[in-house]
């Protein structure tokens, strides 16, 4: 292609023949026998001359006083780069102006939801007086079962017995199936006698699996114990036979991942084999003898008020749980 020296443009002192072809936008150009076919409007003018001496049409016309309404898309058009260029950034301006309103829109979603998260956190069952109950503050021990539940990912509750929950369980388990999809609460009764109490408690929350086992069996042969992710026993042990107290014991090592139980630290289990009976009165010290359980993974207090022997809730990890002394 043949390169062309920069067109000369009329000054303002031009005669009124150069104004004449500039207003109406028909160059000739003839540089030795070349020749560039004449702009044929303003606009396509004005580009091709910025284009080719960066100068500005638009200024040149001011200059002369020629500025009939054109030289608003003179002054557009002469802004250093093409007409293209100057659409495909306002293009890219409209967009990035869009994501960033479509940013701050889920921002503020979020803010939202964390707000309303916030308004509806979970703090426990509220029951009793103050959540209060005798002598157990049962709203912690709730929310203490639930904060496990949520922190260890467990998606199955396998509650034994239930008989010993129903003022505060329901309530729970309802809460945790609306926010664990495939949340499953299966209840264990000792005693049969139970179910009807325990239907009637939960009809308004929740449909519980109820399995009624006397746990006489042999844990070796027992079919009817379920399974679960954790096994949930409190203030139940306290006042059982300590032999179903170890059975439970030994079953949570087959059937859960977890196990969270009550205990009494600081009581003597001697008095209960004393006893004859070997059925506890109010207290058991699961780490003493005769069950001697090993260090547990968890241990929540302030759960129990004007009781000789604080009660503790005490969470194992059942594959990790060990005997101090004595075999299973």
């Amino acid at each position: 292609p043949l390169l062309l020296p920069p067109p000369e443009l009329p000054s303002s002192k031009g005669d009124a023949a150069s104004s004449g072809e500039i207003a109406g936008a028909n160059v000739d150009i003839r540089r030795g026998g070349s020749e560039v076919e004449p702009v044929r409007d303003t606009g396509e003018a004005e580009a091709s001359t910025a284009s080719g001496n960066q100068f500005s049409i638009s200024r040149e016309l001011a200059a002369l006083g020629i500025g009939n309404g054109s030289s608003q898309t003179s002054e557009e058009d002469a802004g250093g780069g093409d007409g293209e260029e100057v659409s495909g950034a306002d293009a890219r301006a409209e967009k990035d102006s869009d994501l960033k309103a479509e940013r701050d829109e889920k921002a503020l979603s979020e803010v939202e939801e964390s707000g309303k998260r916030k308004r509806s956190a979970f703090k426990g069952v509220m029951v009793g007086n103050d959540g209060v109950e005798g002598p157990f503050n049962l709203t912690r021990i709730s929310f203490m079962l639930y904060r496990v539940m949520r922190q260890y990912n467990l998606y199955s509750l396998v509650d034994c017995p239930c008989s010993t929950t129903l003022s505060w369980m329901p309530q729970l388990v309802s809460r945790l199936d609306m926010e664990m999809p495939g949340f499953i609460y299966t209840c264990v009764l000792l005693n049969a006698s139970d179910l009807s109490h325990v239907r009637e408690r939960f009809h308004r929350f929740f449909e519980p699996e109820v399995v009624i086992d006397t746990m006489t069996e042999d844990i070796d042969r027992n079919r009817k114990f379920p399974s679960g992710d954790l096994l949930f026993t409190w203030n139940a042990m306290q006042n059982m036979d300590m032999r179903i107290s170890w059975k439970l014991i030994k079953l949570s090592r087959k059937r859960s991942k977890y196990l969270m139980l009550s205990s009494n630290p600081g009581y003597n289990n001697l008095r209960i084999v004393l006893t004859g009976k070997n059925i506890a009165t109010g207290y058991l010290n699961v780490r003493k003898q005769p069950i001697m359980l090993s260090e547990p993974d968890k241990v929540i207090g302030n759960l129990s008020f004007g009781l000789k022997y604080k009660q503790m809730l005490l969470l194992y990890n059942t594959q990790k749980m060990r005997r101090t002394l004595g075999r299973w």
